[in-house]
């Protein structure tokens, strides 16, 4: 008997634009808003770096008071020869994050289907990789999703991240249930492995049909289907 679900966020409960017209929109405002401080790398080279060297860095775990993202945002200045304040740092944050707000929107079944389950007495918990958990909150409280979860586990505030089933164990713990009784649902390859890791029930979102087989248990089209797995 299934007790609890567990959702990813991105490409689950909210839904992709175009993200590669996004990306392409977040590197132009993210290029002026180092340029503001004092960046003189031009628009072609910054996202050149971008690609080949900051979006694969690994970020430090350091007690300087920024998320993962901020201090990216650090790093792209440092090695642009230019070092930003962090209430600057905060507020290129703030610039940057809305443009991620234009090419998503939660997807219509959404919260029809967290009141059915909450309804049906089905513990629910979130599970996300995001580098700036402020904002990840402030979505769901926007949402109104944020009520739906006794459990929301974000990569950036426990410095492991899924395929890690760490995080899964912590999300477990959290809504104070069993692996074996518990489903999480995803979008990706990290999502099915981690889940399996832990020893949850994986369920792959698949609303395109693109077949994809890591491993999942179960595959859906649409989180509509995700009622009759209980």
């Amino acid at each position: 008997m299934v007790k609890g679900i567990f959702f990813d966020v991105w490409g689950t409960l909210f839904l992709y634009g175009d993200m590669s017209v996004e990306l392409s929109e977040w590197l132009a405002v993210f290029h002026r808003c180092l340029q503001r401080h004092g960046v003189a790398i031009d628009q072609r080279a910054f996202r050149e770096y971008w690609h080949s060297r900051l979006s694969k860095a690994e970020m430090p775990a350091v007690d300087d008071g920024l998320t993962i993202f901020e201090r990216r945002i650090k790093t792209a200045g440092h090695d642009c020869g230019v070092e930003i304040a962090s209430a600057d740092i905060r507020q290129i944050a703030n610039e940057l994050l809305p443009v991620w707000d234009k090419y998503i929107s939660l997807d219509p079944a959404c919260i029809p289907l967290l009141e059915n389950l909450r309804n049906r007495g089905v513990v629910l918990g979130l599970i996300s990789n995001f580098d700036h958990p402020p904002y990840v909150r402030a979505l769901l409280r926007q949402s109104r999703l944020e009520e739906f979860f006794s459990a929301i586990v974000i990569s950036g505030e426990t410095h492991t991240k899924k395929p890690d089933p760490d995080i899964f164990r912590l999300a477990l713990r959290m809504a104070v249930l069993e692996a074996s009784d518990s489903i999480h649902v995803g979008d990706s390859e990290e999502d099915i492995l981690g889940a399996n890791s832990a020893g949850l029930i994986s369920v792959l979102i698949d609303r395109v049909g693109l077949g994809r087989r890591w491993g999942q248990s179960h595959t859906v089209k649409s989180l509509d289907e995700i009622r009759g797995m209980i």
